[in-house]
């Protein structure tokens, strides 16, 4: 056997092996493999593509959520309630693990990970130094900071000043109080849920360790900027706007969080609108004289203050000036930003979704109905009739032409608009019913029958005649003939029959010309016949076909 490597680019291989024939004769065969260049493979790759042969279901209920329908919560009530009951569980083998860490002294990951060892407790025997105090601060424990920072005042060790710093700015950030444990994700979720609705009361701890640290440092920029933004976060606003005014009197230089906290503060510092526009102008003015290019954040605090300012007759004309100036800076609006920018342009702030779809259906961006409808349901608003109304309009009028198979997209928004109506048509006690329109079923109609499924078109339109008295308004009467051709492609003579009889009940013009193709397209049979003449007369049945006994012909159909 011979082997021939070539070293650039891909590898080719020759290999030649003898095969015995017979005893005296033997035949080479020789072959070139060429191996292609080798491909980078992540730790993860085969996981992913695993991944992606599963379709999701953009409205299936979180995975938190026990997959059971008698467990599934229906209402953001039930949701938190079932969240954080999970979650107390969790917080109580942490509180077991805290008082039982000699239990726990095991390794439970290879490297280790830190956050799964047993917490440290200092005491007055511990030598604590500079270095143990700034690890601890690392660590974000207020507690745990503010008691190794009294022990080592008890053990009359010196404190540097960047630890003092660094203490200062913890304890002003969080005003004293240990924040929420990273893995309670519910609990911080829910917490934080309608945070900027709640009451604008002064929660700021007046003469604790913020402020003492404070007055033991020298005033520098770096101390009054945090006591500043301290203050201001939890609503001590004119003691805060009290040291920034001392701290501009001295000639210090602050950061530009600083700036940002003055602004979010607006509305407590001034009470006309004018006045409040004006010192928007005039913070933003120091914040350049400082050297500060606005930000991102800049941006959208004042976005969110124009939000609030539903009377300030500028308002449109100073937030579009505003995104023209952050331009000059390299400042592109986010996703936050038109959020904003569509409360100030719209009336309603309610109407947000809505407008949002609006903007899809404007730009064809058809990939984007799906979501649009998973976070409707996310948010619990899929009773807005409006809404769905919006949604169902913009994927009709942006569905791509027929094709045979349907495409995929074709498929998805057909898939959606099933969604919609299953969720529309679910019995809860916990949820609002949906107010049908003959619009909104004949979209879902069509749209199944784009996709080419029968099937489905038939439950909507059995919804469409059933609940008669229930559904508002006038169902499009081009989908009703569409529908009339598929039941003649799939040879349903039962639902063609009950296709024409809804049309001609609700007094549709074209009628008479739905019962002759129905005629002319089915072995009526005497039974058929009969109802059709009935409904639109007996010019309705083709020349060559007359009424004969049940005995002689069966009705044709299903």
């Amino acid at each position: 056997m011979s082997l021939i490597l070539r070293n650039s680019g891909s590898r080719a291989v020759r290999t030649s092996k003898t095969f015995p024939i017979s005893r005296n004769y033997a035949a080479a065969v020789e072959t070139e493999i060429v191996i292609p260049q080798r491909i980078p493979r992540g730790p993860t790759d085969i996981l992913r593509a695993l991944a992606s042969t599963i379709k999701r279901d953009p409205t299936a209920p979180h995975y938190k959520f026990h997959d059971d329908p008698y467990l599934i919560p229906t209402s953001n009530k039930a949701k938190r309630i079932y969240a954080l009951s999970q979650e107390s569980g969790r917080k109580t083998a942490v509180w077991i693990k805290e008082q039982h860490p000699e239990l726990f002294q095991h390794i439970e990951a290879e490297p280790p990970i830190k956050a799964y060892f047993p917490k440290v407790v200092y005491d007055e025997s511990d030598d604590v130094t500079n270095e143990t105090f700034a690890e601890v601060i690392k660590t974000a424990s207020v507690n745990d900071a503010i008691h190794v920072y009294e022990l080592m005042l008890k053990n009359n060790t010196e404190i540097s000043e960047d630890n003092k710093q660094s203490l200062l700015e913890l304890i002003s950030f969080f005003n004293e109080t240990e924040e929420l444990a990273e893995e309670l994700i519910e609990e911080r979720w829910f917490s934080q849920y309608g945070q900027e609705r709640v009451s604008v009361k002064n929660t700021w701890k007046n003469d604790g360790y913020a402020e003492k640290l404070f007055q033991e440092l020298p005033n520098s920029g770096k101390s009054f900027s945090a006591i500043i933004q301290g203050m201001i976060k939890f609503n001590q606003v004119e003691k805060g706007y009290h040291y920034y005014n001392q701290a501009s009197d001295k000639g210090l230089s602050l950061s530009i969080d600083v700036y940002h906290a003055l602004l979010k503060a607006t509305p407590f510092l001034r009470q006309g609108i004018t006045q409040k526009w004006e010192f928007i102008e005039e913070t933003l003015r120091k914040m350049n004289d400082s050297g500060f290019a606005p930000t991102i954040s800049t941006l959208n605090i004042i976005l969110a203050l124009l939000t609030r300012m539903p009377n300030f007759r500028d308002r449109r004309k100073n937030a579009l000036k505003m995104i023209s100036e952050v331009k000059q800076f390299g400042v592109e609006p986010s996703l936050g930003s038109y959020h904003y920018l569509l409360q100030i342009f719209c009336a309603d702030s309610a109407s947000v979704p809505q407008e949002f779809i609006n903007v899809i259906t404007m730009n064809g961006a058809v990939e984007h109905y799906s979501k649009a409808w998973t976070d409707i349901v996310r948010f619990d608003i899929a009773d807005q009739t409006k809404l769905l109304q919006c949604l169902l309009n913009g994927m009709v009028l942006n569905r791509p032409p027929p094709s045979s198979p349907p495409s995929e997209v074709t498929l998805n928004l057909a898939e959606t608009a099933w969604s919609i109506y299953t969720k529309g048509t679910e019995n809860s006690p916990f949820k609002n019913p949906i107010e049908w329109t003959g619009e909104m079923l004949c979209d879902i109609i069509l749209l199944s029958l784009c996709a080419e499924n029968f099937d489905r078109a038939s439950t909507v339109f059995t919804h469409l005649c059933k609940d008669q008295s229930k559904i508002v308004g006038v169902p499009n009467f081009e989908v009703l003939k569409m529908f009339l051709d598929a039941c003649i492609v799939n040879q349903d003579l039962k639902k063609a029959m009950n296709c024409v009889e809804y049309c001609s009940e609700n007094g549709f013009s074209d009628v008479f010309n739905l019962g002759k193709k129905l005629a002319q397209s089915f072995n009526l049979g005497p039974i058929y016949s009969t109802k059709l003449i009935a409904l639109l007369g007996q010019d309705v049945l083709p020349d060559d076909k007359e009424i004969q006994s049940p005995s002689l012909h069966k009705s044709g159909g299903k």
